[in-house]
């Protein structure tokens, strides 16, 4: 269902003219987090572990932001 969703996201913000390329890494990678935890709803704690995994600061505040952004536009 997160994969499904994730898709056409994507295909809404490339149609819209974005090329979605950073954007979109980091949200399939949050997916296949996800989903390999079996869960099919996002997840503040779910974000937060995820976000924590990254090497550095700057890169853990970039895949909050990233799941962030993404889910004012559900």
């Amino acid at each position: 269902m997160l994969r499904q969703l994730l898709a056409d996201h994507a295909a809404l913000h490339r149609a819209l003219g974005f090329k979605f390329r950073t954007p979109g890494i980091l949200l399939r990678n949050f997916v296949a987090f996800a989903e390999h935890r079996g869960e099919h709803v996002i997840t503040t704690a779910t974000v937060h572990e995820w976000a924590l995994q990254a090497p550095s600061p700057e890169q853990r505040r970039n895949r909050l932001l990233g799941v962030r952004r993404s889910q004012r536009w559900s």
